[in-house]
Formats: structure tokens, sequence, C-alpha cells
């Protein structure tokens, strides 16, 4: 049972109490204050116990709640228990009346103008989201809080199966909301040391257990020996006397005895040994495994380190390790890198694309630059001379860098210009190979940026002075180095970006006296004009304006980067970066933007969310300079830590996964042959993408009339059918697309009833897909046959047995369909659809009436059922069920299962849940090989390639996602990564994680 925390003023009680009841309804059990706690010593402790052991954190939002101090240190309070708060609007209320971390959360409407009852259907939804993973943080919330209060005394920490139970659920569950805590991370980090501590007591006791063993073994062979010796000597004087016969055969089999006590000691120790180096490479990898996942759950944790970590987690026993492959297929699609250029012993101070993105600038703080080959990597021009002249300092008293700080192409991509702080300016002639103008601008300044006129006639040139620190903006001639003209703009520190639009109309300055100003440009007489001035309380240090010319992005010293209107209104700030931004950019393509700082990182973000798309982590020191390829496809980013990288920034998909519905995917399946990827979304659309680029291909718009559409393939390839679970106008559709090279044009669509579930029949004698059959709410069936291309309904089942709502309907290997019905699974004959079905009886279903997930092994041979959490694998006959026997049961989802499908091959089943993970089982043992964990939220289908060797998944957070059968190929995949940009464990990474070897992780 859900347990909700209600924070409100008192003014709202009538509110409150209605809200509780309809909490009671639905079976929610929440804390709240009604009489108010009497003010004792405990009366916040009260308070506090109840936000910690709540799922979720229910805030009304009032002007009076809004105003409350005790409302605020309750927000607070949850906040810090990193609970999820649900914000409800019962009051209209000033958005700046309300609490900053109310603010950027979806607020559920209770005003009285309001619907209370579709708005209390968003709140149980916000409620129930990610249940099992908001029932585990809470629970982890409590004993990390318990054991912080104890004193962080040993005896309260993780242990076992608790211990691993979490550390898999923080791996799987990091990027979900609520998010970990610090403390939580802490515990679950101490208790892994304390159990590592523990294992290593207890290997060290093997261990000398072994050594003592293996004294007692040289003992007995000792022993042994002189046995022997005494039995051969009363053998010589067996003649002189019977007695000592006797007792030297005594004294032989004591001989043996004592040999074969030895040898039994020496393979108990020689099994002890074994055991207790298989306990220490078991709590290696477990380390490893939680380091990596350690740090993937740090915004600027470093991916390629946890892909190495994951490896060697791997590599310890070469065995399965789920915790290192939720950590492996985390940072995979954080494994951006294409190029990393590392060949310069000083930090990368400034960056930039050539326009055709074949080439890219490198300016460095020793004052030398580069032009190099964005494929290769290597130096094609080197550049010398751009040496500062001595210390300079910010604002804030850190002392500046030197040497190169601009590089700039123009649009015509003709020339290169690389400018120095000391004010040294060289324009180089890409055609040519040779300089075009060479010259120091003035002595007696600082120069900090500069760029070239869209008509490459000028360089705009932004300055400091050392002494008076007042800035000043250039206009010079590219061919002389001639000072055509002196901006009149008024800014009191140094200059610290200028900025030129694509038309060339505009201008931008920034400076750190924390304005920035838009100037007109007028090229007819030559003349400059302020037009729009934007102010902030932290220094600017980088500026653009977008390629339409709309809107103007400023970055700083407050960490956030702020997109204004030209008119000067603030339209969108994007937080997440948690130190200076140095550097922005907008991206050739619309919608994106792109932040760099002094963190370490540079983010892709989103403009119309604010959200940050993808987060380039693998710098090891401040990024300082980025920039687009031109087609936006590329990023190039330049580092203190003496590297410039060039990652992939294409927005629309990673390595593996697909973006691009708007809504949740409800079905997701392969073609055929394996070359296309099918799915259908809630947004209405059915899409095709190419299995190996993972590139959209096709995509059809269906009738708003069906609702979370479902799509299949039929057997051959050539039909697509879609129909809706659900629907919101009479009579939904059923729509058939037949295939028309290599699109999908003209669909028909059929008028019919509410579809439960669709399947077409297994292709029959190899000629072809001729049946589909699909299911309905009132627990009918229907047979459609394609004749000439034209679908008709065939036949329809219906009869006493039927009960409401067939959850799911299939066809079997050997042409029966299946269908589950109150707990009953009925096998029906496609020859005499009138007959009455043939039924799979087991207790196990008793009761049981929302079964929607069952498959066939290719064989026949099993059949998978769901039952809530578990999977039930029963064993039945081909053609016809009669008992249907237990095999199996398995255990591992924490949420009902919602889709079960074997591989085309039959040696794997795999499951899906509504708790974010698919499981991968061994149909020859019926254990766990793979454990899929990435997705957000419930995966609600799978379905495996054609040739058993790739799956992919579905899920309500609108992606699509592929993944190897085999672990293996994923550890294959990402060591190309890392062998491609030449990445290991550096020295410090090697003493820090206790890796002893120089040996290469990934074998190259």
């Amino acid at each position: 049972m859900a347990k909700v925390f209600v924070s409100y003023s008192r003014k709202d009680i009538e509110f409150a109490k209605r809200l509780t009841t309809e909490l009671q309804k639905s079976d929610l059990d929440f804390w709240i204050d009604w009489e108010g706690i009497p003010p004792t010593v405990d009366w916040w402790r009260e308070i506090e116990k109840g936000i910690e052991e709540a799922d979720a954190f229910i805030f009304l939002i009032s002007p009076d709640s809004s105003a409350s101090k005790v409302c605020g240190q309750e927000i607070d309070t949850a906040v810090k228990n990193a609970k999820r708060i649900i914000p409800l609007v019962v009051r209209d209320v000033k958005s700046d009346e309300v609490s900053n971390q109310l603010s950027h959360l979806n607020w559920i409407f209770f005003r009285e103008t309001d619907d209370f009852d579709a708005a209390f259907k968003k709140l149980s939804t916000a409620i129930h989201t990610d249940y099992e993973w908001v029932q585990q943080h809470r629970w982890l919330q409590v004993r990390a809080l318990d054991w912080e209060r104890d004193r962080k005394e040993k005896s309260s920490l993780l242990r076992g199966k608790d211990l691993q139970d979490v550390e898999f659920q923080l791996a799987t569950n990091s990027s979900k909301e609520p998010h970990p805590t610090d403390l939580q991370r802490e515990y679950v980090f101490s208790s892994r040391k304390a159990a590592d501590q523990q294992r290593n007591i207890t290997v060290g006791i093997a261990i000398t257990g072994i050594i003592i063993l293996a004294a007692l073994a040289v003992w007995g062979w000792g022993q042994a020996g002189l046995a022997n010796l005494n039995a051969n000597k009363a053998q010589n004087n067996f003649s002189t006397a019977q007695a000592a016969q006797v007792t030297a055969e005594a004294n032989l089999v004591a001989a043996k005895t004592a040999q074969a006590n030895a040898e039994n000691q020496k393979a108990v120790a020689v099994t002890n040994e074994s055991e207790a180096k298989k306990q220490a490479q078991i709590a290696l990898a477990r380390q490893w495994a939680a380091d990596a996942n350690a740090i993937l759950a740090s915004p600027n944790g470093n991916a390629e380190t946890a892909a190495l970590l994951s490896l060697r987690a791997f590599q310890v026993r070469d065995e399965y390790v789920p915790s290192a492959d939720a950590a492996l297929v985390a940072s995979l699609n954080r494994l951006f890198t294409v190029k990393v250029f590392d060949q310069h012993n000083s930090k990368v101070s400034a960056v930039a694309f050539s326009p055709k993105g074949d080439q890219v600038g490198i300016g460095y703080v020793d004052g030398t630059a580069g032009l190099y080959d964005a494929n290769t990597g290597n130096e094609l021009q080197h550049f010398e001379g751009f040496d500062g002249t001595g210390y300079y300092f910010d604002l804030s008293g850190s002392s500046e860098y030197e040497g190169v700080h601009t590089i700039s192409f123009s649009v015509s991509g003709n020339y290169m210009l690389v400018a120095g702080r000391n004010g040294h300016i060289m324009v180089w002639n890409l055609s040519t190979g040779k300089t075009e103008s060479d010259f120091i601008f003035e002595d007696d300044l600082l120069l900090w940026s500069a760029k070239f006129s869209p008509d490459e006639k000028y360089i705009l040139i932004g300055t400091g002075y050392p002494h008076r620190f007042a800035g000043n903006i250039f206009l010079v001639e590219v061919a002389t180095g001639e000072l055509k003209y002196t901006l009149p703009q008024s800014q009191s520190r140094f200059i610290s970006d200028v900025e030129f639009s694509t038309d060339g109309k505009m201008i931008l300055s920034t400076s750190f006296d924390g304005t920035a100003i838009l100037l007109d440009v007028d090229w007819d007489t030559l003349t400059v004009t302020p037009r729009q001035t934007f102010t902030s309380a932290f220094p600017f240090r980088d500026g653009a304006i977008s390629p339409d010319g709309k809107f103007v992005l400023l970055g700083g010293d407050n960490g956030m980067a702020e997109l204004y209107s030209i008119d000067g209104n603030l339209q969108k700030q994007f937080e997440g970066h948690t130190n200076t931004i140095y550097s922005v950019n907008f991206s050739p393509l619309e919608g994106y933007i792109l932040t760099g700082s002094l963190d370490g990182t540079a983010r892709l973000w989103d403009i119309q969310s604010g959200k940050t798309i993808r987060t380039f982590v693998n710098h090891k020191d401040s990024v300082v300079s980025t920039d687009f390829s031109s087609d936006g496809k590329y990023v190039i980013t330049g580092s203190f830590d003496n590297t410039a990288r060039i990652w992939s920034a294409d927005p629309t998909h990673d390595v593996q996964t697909i973006y691009g519905h708007l809504d949740r995917v409800n079905t997701v399946s392969y073609s055929p042959d394996g070359s296309s990827i099918l799915s259908a979304s809630r947004d209405n659309t059915v899409r095709l993408w190419n299995a190996k680029t993972l590139e959209l291909e096709d995509r059809i718009q269906l009738s708003d009339s069906l609702l979370d559409p479902k799509a299949v393939f039929s057997s051959d390839g050539k039909w697509i059918a879609a129909a809706s679970e659900a629907y919101q106008k009479p009579n939904p559709n059923i729509v058939f697309w037949e295939q028309n090279g290599s699109t999908y044009p003209d669909p028909v669509t059929i008028p019919t009833d509410h579809i439960s579930s669709l399947a077409f029949s297994p292709s029959p004698n190899g000629g072809g897909s001729e049946y589909l059959v699909t299911s309905y709410e009132d627990g009918h069936l229907d047979l459609w046959q394609n004749v000439g291309g034209n679908w008709n309904i065939g036949w329809t089942v219906v009869g006493p047995y039927f009960g409401p709502s067939f959850s799911t309907v299939m066809f079997t290997p050997n042409s029966k369909y299946l269908a589950s019905m109150n707990g009953n699974i009925l096998i029906i004959n496609m020859q005499d659809p009138n007959e009455v079905p043939s039924e799979c009886v087991t207790d196990l279903f008793a009761g049981t009436y929302n079964t929607r997930a069952i498959a066939f092994s290719p064989d026949s041979k099993y059949l998978a059922v769901q039952l809530e959490n578990d999977i039930v694998i029963l064993d039945w006959k081909t053609d016809q069920a009669q008992g249907c026997t237990l095999v199996d049961t398995l255990k591992g989802h924490l949420a009902p299962v919602t889709k079960l499908t074997f591989s085309p091959n039959g040696n794997y089943l795999l499951s899906t849940s509504q708790d974010g993970i698919a499981i991968l089982w061994d149909t020859k043992t019926w254990q766990q090989i793979r454990v899929l964990a990435g997705h957000e939220g419930e995966i609600t289908s799978a379905a495996f390639s054609p040739d058993s060797n790739s799956i992919v998944t579905s899920g309500k957070d609108k992606t699509i996602r592929v993944w190897d059968t085999n672990y293996k190929d994923t550890v294959e995949l990402v060591c190309s990564f890392l062998i491609q940009i030449d990445r290991d464990f550096t020295a410090e990474e090697r003493e820090k994680y206790g890796i002893t070897d120089n040996n290469s992780t990934c074998g190259k």
C-alpha cells in the first residue's frame, strides 16, 4: 500500500479532508497532521518521521501554504530525503511566491474550477509510477537515516542479499525519480566496504587454515615414510620374532592410513584454496561493478572509466555479473567520443570546426596552435608565437589562462584565424596554405575574442586592459590589420566574447561586468548602434546569436545558460552545470544548444524542454571551448586536461536507443528478414526503423480513433496490421498496409469493435501469411482471411466458455492459436472453431484473472505463462493440452510481467515487466543469463531478431532499445569504442581502484 505525506495550510483543511477521503477509497495510506502535534521537543521529529517513511510528498499549493514557514521546512525535508514531490494547486498563487523547489515540477490543478476526478486520476498515476522503485527508495532512506542517527554503527549496515539487491536497484534506477540521495550512496558504499572487509577476513582465515592443513599434510607424509621404514625393519627380522612381524604389519596399515589421511588433507587444502580464491574474485568483481555504478550515478561521472571497470568485473571470473552489465549498458549510451586529440602536452584553450567539418583548429595555453585532420587526427599545420605576457585575473581573483584564446574559421572555409591573449593575430589561407596576414594588434591590451565578419573583410576583436580593466571592441581589416572602427558599447570590464549574427547585421559582446550588449551594424556607413542590453549579477563568459537572429544565448559564472529574445525578455534558463559556463553555442539543427563548463563537462540541451539530452563527461578538467560541426551532428570540446575531443551529437538516437515517438510505445517487433524494426505508439503513428542504423525509414499516421494502437508484421513481411486496445470514438478501425517496394502506401481501413490483441498466423507451407486473429473486449474472436489482397472475416468464435476480455491471443507453432481468459488457457482448433476448446488445466491459475502474457516455445514443448510477478513454465502436448505439467517457476521481477517471448532458435525466453527490467532466461536450465536495465518505467513490448542474436524492447518512456542477446557482444562493442579512442585505465585510476596489473583491458 502506497503511503503519502500531505503538507497543507490549515486554511485549506476542507480540501485536505476531501482529498484524503479519496485517497482512502483508492486504498492509499497517508500521514497528515489534522489536530496539530503537541509542540514538545518531539514535534518536529514526528513531522520528519512522517516524511521519511512516505513514498510520496503531496504539497497543497495556495497563498497561505506558500507563505508558511512550517510548510517550507516540510518541503526542505522532502527534498533532503529525495522524496517524489507532487504539487497540487488548490488556490491560485503567483509563480514568484512558490518555493523554487516546486516551480520546476509538473503541477496538478485541483482548484474549484477544475475537474476533481480527472485531477485525482493524474495524482494516482503520479503516485504509482515506478512504485516498486519508490518503495525501495523509501526503505533504503529509512535504513540510511537510522544508520546516520546511530552514529554510523557498523551493525546497522546492509549485508548479504539485502546489499546485493540494493546495489542492483541503484544501478538500474538511478536515472528515475526519486533520485538516490547522497546519504543513501554513502550508506550503500559503506555497507559494501564493510562486507568486502569481512570477506577479506574470511578469506584470510581460510588461507591460514590452508597453511595449517598443508603443514599437517607434510607431517602426515613424514609419518607415512617413518611407518614404512619401521615396517621394512620388522619384515627383515620376521624370521627371528613373530611378534615383530605382527608389529610391522600393524605399522604398515598405520602407514597406509596416514598416507590416505595426508592425501585427503591435501585435497581439502586445495579445495579450500580454490574456494578462497573464488570468493576473493567474486568480491573484486562486485566491488568494481559497484564502483562503475557509483561513477555513473554522479552527473559528472566519467563513463569511460565506468565502462572499463565493468569490463574488468566480467573478466575477473569470466562469468555474468548483473550489476556490471547494468553499468556497461548505461556507459555505452554515454560513450560519445569519436576522436581524441592528445598529441600536445599543454592545456587546450580554443577549438573550432571548419565549415566542411573535415578539419579542426586547436589552440593551446603554451601559445601554439594546430590545424588537424578531423578524421585521422594528423596535424596539418603548426602555428607558434601566441604567448601571453603575464598573469591576468578575472573578477573572482582566479588566474586566467594565457596563450591562444580564439580559433575561428571564415564562413566560406577559406581562412582560419588564430588569436593570442597577447594581441597576436594570424590569418591562414587554407586554399593556398600560406599566411594571409600576421600582426600584433596592440601591445598594451589583453585579447579575449576575435571573429571573422560574414564577408571575410574584417575581424571583430574584444579586448581588455590590464591596469584599468575597461573593455573595448574593435573592427580591423583582415588584409592589413588596420583599425577601421571602435564600437560605442559601454562595458566597464574585459570583453569576454564577441559574435556576429549569421547575416552580419548584429554584433553581440559579453563582459565580465555582467552585461551583454546587442548592437546593430550598418555596413554601408560602417557604423554600429546599441540595440539591447542584457544584465546579470555574475560575469558573462560567452554568448551566441541564434542562426535565425531571434534569440541570444548567454553563459557565465552563475553556472546557468540563459536564453533571451533579442528584445531582452528571458525565455529559459538551463540548469545542470555545477561551475562556471565558459562556452555556449547554438546548434545548426534547430532546437538545440551546447554548453561547456569548468565542471569538466559539456552538455547538449533541448531548447523547448530545457532538459539535457547528452552530457559529455569524459574530460578530466575544465571544458573552456566548444563548437558544432556545420551539420550539427558533431561537437568538439577543448579542455585543460590537455585534450580536445570530437563527440557524436546527433540527438535523434544513441548507439542502442531510438528516439522519435512522442508518447509511450505500445508494441515493437522485427521484420521477418531482420532489416527493419516496427513500432506503434500512443502518438498515433506506426514507424519503421532501419535495424542497423536505427534511422527512421517510414512513418504511418493513424486516425485519432485508434488509441494505444498495436502493430504486427505478417510472417512474410508483406503486410502490417494495426488496431487499438482502447478507443475514444465509436467504431475503431483495424488498418492493413501492403508492402509496395520499400513503402506501405494506401492503407485499408475496416471499422470494427474494441480489439484487445491481434496476431498473424505462421506462414502456411512457406506460402505467405493468410490469417490474422483478433480478440475483443466482449470475449469473441475473429479470424481474418486475405483473399486477393482483401481482408475479410472468415469466421467468428463465440461460446459459453468465453468470458469478458481475452487478454492475449496468438497462434501456436502448429497453427492452433492460444487465448488466455479468466485464468483458463484455451486451445482452439482452427479447422473447427466451433469445437469446444481443449483446456490447459492447472490449479496454479485459480482465481487469477489478469494473465496478460503467454508464449509457446518454437517446438511447442513449453508454455510460458505470467503469474503476477513470476513466470510459470508448463509442459504440454503438441496436439492437445492434457493437464499442463509444471516444469519450473521463474522469479526475478519486482512487478507484474508484461510480455513473454521465446527466441526463434528456442534457446532463450525473454520476460519484460512493469519494473522496467527485461530478463533473459536459458531454456535448458531456466536460469537468468542477462538482465536488461535501461528503460525508465514499464517495458511494454519486446521481440527477438530472426537470428535470435538481438532483442528490441519498447517502453512507456517513449524509447525503443536494441540489445545483444549475448552480453559478450556488448562487451565487444564497448571495447571497440575504447580501442578507437585508445582509452584504458590511467596510472592514477589503476591505483585508485586496486588494479595491480598493467594489462590492456580490451586486449588491444
